[in-house]
């Protein structure tokens, strides 16, 4: 199975195999495996390979842009967009409740049917975020996009989520609560 993982490791951008790591140690931790028994271990790892190679059929990978390397310019409009998304509202922030009231900028919606809490940025954060993005590209040009996109997106990972593995329908597929960063935030 080691062989296996490796091959399907080779298949990602480093970036997204680590976004599925993080995935699988959260879904760990809110379902509470008992770590240290050997039949646990491998039927998380039988299902852990099955959620890859639907994320391999799925092509999840050509949804995103080119992640870009090095640091951003030191700019002023850099430096906003990271105060901003440094501030963003999120689950992430300590002493976050669901059951209390939302922090300015997130929308917390509970389904009253399965009990599940859908998470979001209010719409008046996302046009602080986009007004922030386009002064990057006002100041840097469409170069540097990509590089304020992904800022944005990692920030929502933090905040908000991200990649979530969805086995309540069929086909299973994963889905990417961030991705509207690429496709929604600047259109």
């Amino acid at each position: 199975m080691d062989q296996e993982m490796a091959r399907l490791q080779s298949s990602f951008p480093p970036w997204l195999w680590n976004a599925f790591e993080a995935y699988f140690r959260a879904e760990e931790r809110n379902r509470g495996f008992m770590l240290g028994f050997d039949h646990v271990a491998d039927a998380r790892l039988v299902e852990r390979i099955r959620q890859l190679k639907v994320a391999k059929r799925q092509s999840i990978k050509k949804d995103y842009p080119t992640r870009p390397n090095g640091l951003s310019p030191n700019s002023e409009s850099f430096a906003a967009l990271n105060k901003l998304l440094a501030d963003a509202p999120g689950t992430d922030a300590e002493g976050f409740d669901f059951e209390e009231e939302s922090p300015e900028g997130l929308s917390v919606e509970q389904d009253g049917f399965e009990r599940v809490y859908v998470v979001n940025w209010t719409q008046g954060f996302r046009d602080s975020v986009r007004l922030a993005v386009e002064a990057v590209i006002a100041e840097h040009g469409n170069g540097f996009k990509n590089r304020a996109l992904w800022l944005v997106y990692n920030a929502h990972v933090r905040c908000v989520g991200g990649l979530v593995y969805c086995d309540h329908s069929r086909p299973h597929f994963w889905h990417d609560e961030a991705a509207w960063v690429f496709s929604e935030l600047l259109h």
